[in-house]
């Protein structure tokens, strides 16, 4: 178990393993049981994919291009790079001082978009089904062997559907994609082993699947939790540390681990509530103290 000694960081809700969530959703035009409830509390809580000003997640409203970029980007934890890479862009229909240029920059440097082929990028139009899963297909570093499975869109389509990138997630090609969809699939995606280059052989580039790493574990600093709400240290009695919430934890990033307790700050969520529940969590870890805390 990891030594906690004080709290700076942040993450996420609760879904208990039974079937429904137990947090009820942060945006109020998102159902608790829409099959992409999880994705948009999850990814509204690391700041990847967040509501309008007015609160509200709009799930079935289409995203651009701009926008689905910048998403993808903030998936591979990128955002710091993509303020520092903003400016001209190789596209002559995106203004340098265009919100989007950092993202559209490094999406582009990285092989994630390439554009129509005819020097523009089409910021503003909605992005289609099959674009938005080669950019999320390409950012997880598998574009060699979607090349090799028949190019665009058909072997980026056939790499989401292998390896669970479009689990759940409504869309045909050629049709705007709706944001619920992008949530679903970018959510589905932090949890794929990416794909990487080992090195040459004769020449050619030699890639592995098996890399043991994720955007959510890897890029993200985060991990993904399944136990039992054993306590808190509120509900007995510790006056000093009555924010605190212990887990009995079976499973760390989907794999068997012995069990052990983890202790996080209990944030917003409402963990009285839920003593004796097996629930799913995620907790980033903060660099300086190795803590943990839950936010709703």
């Amino acid at each position: 178990m990891k030594n906690l000694k004080k709290v700076l960081a942040f993450v996420l809700a609760f879904t208990m393993v039974l079937g429904f969530a137990v947090s009820a959703s942060v945006f109020p035009d998102v159902e608790e049981n829409a099959s992409y409830a999880e994705a948009v509390t999850i990814l509204n809580s690391l700041k990847i994919m967040v509501g309008d000003d007015n609160g509200k997640f709009n799930p079935d409203d289409t995203i651009t291009r701009a926008e689905v970029t910048a998403v993808i980007v903030r998936m591979t934890g990128l955002e710091a790079a993509a303020n520092g890479a903003k400016g001209a862009t190789a596209f002559t229909d995106v203004a340098a001082d265009h919100w989007a240029t950092g993202y559209i920059n490094l999406a582009y440097q990285s092989g994630i978009i390439n554009g129509y082929g005819d020097g523009t990028f089409g910021p503003s139009d909605p992005v289609t089904h099959e674009q938005a899963i080669k950019m999320i297909v390409a950012a997880l570093g598998y574009t060699p062997k979607a090349l090799n499975n028949g190019g665009y869109p058909s072997g980026y389509l056939v790499i989401a559907s292998q390896k669970g990138v479009t689990t759940g997630v409504s869309g045909s090609a050629g049709e705007p994609a709706k944001r619920s969809a992008v949530a679903r699939a970018v959510f589905n995606a932090l949890t794929v082993e990416v794909m990487k280059q080992t090195g040459f052989i004769k020449g050619q580039e030699e890639y592995t699947e098996d890399t043991d790493e994720t955007l959510l574990k890897d890029a993200l600093k985060v991990d993904k939790y399944q136990g039992v709400v054993k306590d808190t240290y509120l509900s007995i009695g510790t006056d000093s540390e009555d924010d605190r919430i212990i887990i009995g934890v079976d499973y760390l990033n989907d794999e068997n681990v012995s069990d052990y307790n983890e202790i996080f700050t209990e944030g917003n969520v409402d963990a009285v509530s839920l003593f004796g529940q097996t629930v799913v969590a995620y907790g980033a870890e903060d660099e300086d103290t190795g803590d943990l805390t839950l936010l709703q």
